[in-house]
C-alpha cells in the first residue's frame, strides 16, 4: 500500500513544553509455535488419561480430544478426520506407528496426527486451626475453625507426527494448575469452650466431647454477697444477666467439613477449565493466530510534535506525516532539543509504515533515528521489525501470505480520543465553513450516528444556499433524531425553496405538533 503525502508549509513553534506521548494498537498475525507447515488435514487421536482426583471416578479419556478437535473445526483452514473412520481402518496397536501412519495417509488423506498423554491431579487438603471470639458480655468461645483447600493440576504431553514419514514434527509439554477455598467456617464436632468472666470454669455444650462440665456461674447455691454500703441513695446494682450456653453456641454457624465441599468448585467444573484452557493451549501452539500490542508514538518538545500525537489520536495520519516531515527537514544547529525531535519524527513515520507492514521502509526510519540520538529504544525498534521480518517468513512456509491474510488488520484509534465535533463547532461559530465542513464530515465518518454533525452540515450547506446538500443532509439528521421540531422547520424552509411544497407542508405539520409554535401559523 502506497501513499503519496502531499509536503506543505509548516512552521515550527519552538513553545517547548512537556512531551505529549501516546500509542496506537496493532493486530498480528503471528506463525504457530509448531511448524505444521501446509499440512491441513489433521486427525486428533484418544489422549491417555491418569486421573488422580479425590472422590471422582468418571473417565475423562476422550474429553481432552474432543475439546481439541472442536477448537481446531472452528479456525479457518483446517480439516479434522472423525475419530470414528480412524478407529474403523487403523487398529490401537497400529496408530502410533509408521505404517499405521501411512495408512491414514493414503485411505483418509490425513497429513498430520496429533495424540498424548493427560495427568490430572486434583486433592483437598482440610485444615483446623484454634480461634476465639469475645462476645459483648464479655464471655469468651474458644473453637475450632476449618478451611478445605482444592488444588488441581493438570500435566499435558503430546507430539504432532507427520503421517506421510511417521516421523515426529514436535512434542511439547504444557501444564496449568488451580487453587480454590472455602473461607474459615466453626467446625462442628471438634471442642468448643465457653469462658464466663471472673471464673475459670468452662462449660462444654459439645455432644462430641464426653467432658462436661458447668459453670459455676449456674450453679443455684453459689450466692453472691449482698453490696454493704452507708450511702441511702445508692440503690443495689443490677445482676449481669446470665445466659445458657447454647445462647452463645447459637450465634455461630458450625458446619462439618463434608457440609462445606458443595461451596467449592466441582470436580466436574475444574476438569472442564483444565481440559479448556489446555486444549486452547494446544491449539494456539499449532496454529497461526493473532495477537495485539500497542506501539508507542513519540511527542516532542516543541509544541507541534505533540500537535502531531494529537492527529494521531483523532485518526488523522496525513496530517501527522505532514508535521514529522516538516520536523526532519528543519535543522538546528547544536540544538539537543531539535535533534531529539527529529530522531522523534523519524521514529515515528517508521511506526506508521510498520502499522501498513512496509517494513523496509520502516526499518529505514528506526535506522535513521537511531543513527541520530543513539537511542537504545529506536535500536529495539529495529530488531522488532526484524522479528516480524521472520514470522512473515515462517508464514508463508505455513501456506499463509498478506495477501491471504494481512498483518495488519487495522489501526485503532484510542477510544475517548475524537474531538472532530468539537472543533467542527469551533470553525463553525467562527465563520471558518470549509473547515466546519471538513471536521463534521470527519466525525461522520467516525460516528455516523452524530446526528447533530448532519444538522450542522444542513445548517451550512442552508447558508450557503446548497440546497440539495442542505435536503440531504437534514433528511439524515431526521432520520437519526426525529423528535427535534427544529429539523423538521430547516427541512421544511428547504422543501419551499425547492418548490416542494406538499413535503414541505408536511415537514411543517410535523415541526408544530412536536411543538414548535412558529411552525403552527
Amino acid at each position: 500500500m502506497k501513499k503519496i503525502i502531499k509536503l506543505v508549509s509548516v512552521s515550527i513553534s519552538m513553545t517547548f513544553i512537556f512531551s505529549c506521548s501516546t500509542s496506537v494498537k496493532m493486530k498480528l498475525l503471528k506463525p504457530s509455535e509448531v511448524n505444521l507447515g501446509k499440512r491441513k488435514r489433521i486427525a486428533v487421536l484418544n489422549f491417555k488419561t491418569i486421573n488422580n482426583i479425590d472422590g471422582y471416578n468418571r473417565s475423562i479419556g476422550n474429553n481432552i480430544s474432543d475439546k481439541i478437535i472442536a477448537k481446531l473445526l472452528a479456525e479457518e483452514g483446517f480439516i479434522v478426520v472423525e475419530r470414528e473412520r480412524i478407529s474403523a481402518l487403523v487398529s490401537e496397536q497400529e496408530l502410533l506407528s509408521a505404517s499405521g501412519a501411512f495408512k491414514l495417509n493414503s485411505l483418509l488423506g490425513v497429513e498430520a496426527l496429533i495424540t498424548g498423554s493427560l495427568n490430572c491431579d486434583i486433592h483437598d487438603n482440610k485444615n483446623i486451626s484454634k480461634k476465639e471470639y469475645k462476645f459483648s458480655d464479655g464471655v469468651l468461645l474458644r473453637y475450632s475453625a476449618g478451611q478445605i483447600d482444592r488444588k488441581a493440576s493438570f500435566y499435558l504431553n503430546y507430539k504432532v507426527i507427520d503421517a506421510q514419514t511417521g516421523q515426529i514434527i514436535a512434542t511439547k509439554q504444557d501444564k496449568k494448575s488451580f487453587d480454590y477455598s472455602t473461607s474459615q467456617f466453626p467446625l462442628k464436632g471438634y471442642d468448643r469452650t465457653l469462658i464466663r468472666p471472673n471464673t475459670n470454669s468452662s462449660v462444654y455444650n459439645d455432644p462430641f466431647n464426653k467432658d462436661k462440665k458447668t459453670s459455676t456461674n449456674n450453679d443455684p447455691f453459689n450466692k453472691k454477697p449482698a453490696v454493704i454500703t452507708e450511702d441511702p441513695f445508692n440503690k443495689p446494682t443490677s445482676t449481669p444477666k446470665i445466659y445458657p450456653d447454647t445462647y452463645y453456641y447459637e450465634k455461630f454457624s458450625f458446619s462439618r467439613f463434608e457440609d462445606q465441599d458443595d461451596t467449592l468448585t466441582s470436580h466436574f467444573s475444574v476438569i472442564d477449565k483444565g481440559l479448556d484452557s489446555l486444549s486452547n493451549k494446544i491449539v494456539y501452539q499449532i496454529t497461526p493466530h493473532y495477537e495485539e500490542s500497542s506501539i508507542q508514538i513519540k511527542g516532542g518538545n516543541a509544541s507541534i510534535m505533540n500537535d502531531a500525537s494529537n492527529h494521531v489520536n483523532k485518526g488523522d495520519w496525513n496530517q501527522a506525516i505532514t508535521i514529522w516531515n516538516s520536523v526532519i527537514s528543519n535543522n538546528f544547529a547544536n540544538d539537543s532539543f531539535a535533534t531529539n525531535d527529529k530522531a522523534s519524527a523519524y521514529y515515528n513515520v517508521g511506526v506508521y509504515y510498520e502499522l501498513l507492514s512496509e517494513l523496509d521502509n520502516s526499518l529505514a526510519y528506526y535506522k535513521k533515528a537511531y543513527e541520530i540520538s543513539n537511542d537504545s529504544f529506536y535500536n529495539d525498534s529495529i530488531n522488532r521489525v526484524y522479528q516480524r521480518k521472520n514470522e512473515i517468513a515462517l508464514l508463508e512456509q505455513q501456506g499463509l501470505t498478506d495477501s491471504i491474510s494481512p498483518a495488519i488488520k487495522k489501526i485503532d484509534v484510542p477510544s475517548g480520543s475524537n474531538n472532530y465535533f468539537n472543533s467542527a463547532a469551533k470553525y463553525h461559530s467562527q465563520g471558518n465553513l470549509e473547515m466546519a465542513i471538513s471536521e463534521y464530515n470527519k466525525e461522520i465518518q467516525y460516528n455516523p450516528n452524530n446526528f447533530n454533525a448532519y444538522h450542522n452540515l444542513g445548517v451550512i450547506y442552508h447558508t450557503k444556499q446548497d440546497w440539495e446538500k442542505a435536503e440531504y443532509y437534514y433528511s439524515q439528521s431526521i432520520k437519526l433524531d426525529p423528535n427535534d421540531p427544529n429539523k423538521h422547520y430547516n427541512l421544511a424552509l428547504i422543501y419551499k425553496v425547492r418548490g416542494k411544497t406538499s413535503e414541505s407542508s408536511y415537514e411543517m405539520k410535523r415541526a408544530c405538533i412536536l411543538g414548535l409554535n412558529q411552525a403552527c401559523n
